[in-house]
C-alpha cells in the first residue's frame, strides 16, 4: 500500500514538474511577449494613419522583430497541437507571420511610388499632379510592382489557409465579460475577406498596364444606358463616348 502511495506521489511530482517547465512557463512567457507585441501593433496602426511610408516601414520592421520573438516563444507549446485550441493558436501565429511578410513586401514595393497611394514620400505629391501625370504614374508604378505580386499573393494565400483551419464554433461565447467567439469569428472573416480580395484581384492587377495602354494605344467605347427604360441590353442607350489611352 505504501509503495503504491509512493508511486502516486512520485508520478504527481513528475507530472507537476513537467507541467511547470513545458506548459506553465512557456505560456507565461508567451503572455509576456504578447504584452510586448501589442504596443508595436498600435504603433503600426498609428503610422498607417499618418500616411508616412517611411514611418510605416520602420514600425513594420519593429513589429516584425517583436513578432519573431513572440513566435519563438509560441513554438514551445506547438507540441500540444493535438489539442484543437493549441492547433488554432499555432495556425493563427503562422498566419500572422505570413501576413507580416506580405505587408513588408507590399511596403517595400510601394515605397518608391508612395505618392500614388496617398502616402508622404519625397517633395512631390501624387495628388498635386495633373490627371494625365497621375495616369502615367499609375501605369509605370503598376509595371514596377507586378514582379512582386506572385510572392505577395503566395504569402497571403498561406495565411488564408491557416486562418481557414480555425473553427470559432469550438470557443465559448464569453469568458466572464470578455467576448471570445464573436471576436475570433469577426477577425477570421476580415482576414479571409482581405486575402481573398487580393488573390482574386491578382489577374486584373497583372493586366492593368496593358489595359491602360502601356505598350500600345487602347481605344474604349463607353455606353450610357437608362435602366428605367428597359431594353434587351439592360436599358435604353442614351449616349456613348470613345476615348483612347496610351503611355
Amino acid at each position: 500500500m505504501k509503495s503504491k502511495f509512493k508511486f502516486i506521489v512520485i508520478f504527481l511530482l513528475i507530472f507537476l514538474f513537467l507541467g511547470y517547465f513545458f506548459v506553465y512557463r512557456p505560456v507565461k512567457k508567451i503572455q509576456a511577449k504578447v504584452s510586448e507585441l501589442l504596443p508595436k501593433v498600435k504603433d503600426l496602426k498609428a503610422a498607417f494613419s499618418k500616411n508616412d511610408i517611411d514611418l510605416l516601414d520602420k514600425k513594420l520592421a519593429e513589429l516584425s522583430k517583436e513578432y519573431k520573438n513572440f513566435e519563438n516563444e509560441a513554438k514551445n507549446v506547438y507540441w500540444l497541437s493535438f489539442i484543437p485550441y493549441v492547433a488554432d493558436f499555432k495556425n493563427g501565429v503562422e498566419a500572422g507571420e505570413y501576413l507580416i511578410l506580405a505587408a513588408k513586401q507590399i511596403v517595400e514595393t510601394m515605397a518608391p511610388y508612395a505618392d500614388l497611394i496617398g502616402f508622404k514620400k519625397g517633395s512631390s505629391s501624387f495628388v498635386e499632379q495633373s490627371a494625365e501625370e497621375r495616369l502615367h504614374t499609375a501605369v509605370v508604378t503598376l509595371d514596377k510592382i507586378l514582379v512582386k505580386i506572385d510572392p505577395i499573393s503566395s504569402n497571403i494565400n498561406q495565411a488564408e489557409k491557416r486562418i481557414d483551419l480555425i473553427d470559432p464554433d469550438r470557443y465559448p461565447e464569453k469568458i466572464g465579460q470578455l467576448i471570445i467567439k464573436e471576436r475570433i469569428k469577426n477577425l477570421k472573416e476580415q482576414i479571409l475577406a482581405v486575402s481573398s480580395l487580393f488573390v482574386e484581384a491578382k489577374p486584373l492587377i497583372k493586366n492593368l498596364p496593358e489595359i491602360l495602354g502601356k505598350d500600345k494605344e487602347k481605344t474604349y467605347l463607353i455606353l450610357f444606358q437608362n435602366d428605367k427604360e428597359l431594353r434587351s441590353t439592360g436599358g435604353f442607350l442614351t449616349a456613348y463616348a470613345i476615348f483612347k489611352i496610351k503611355d
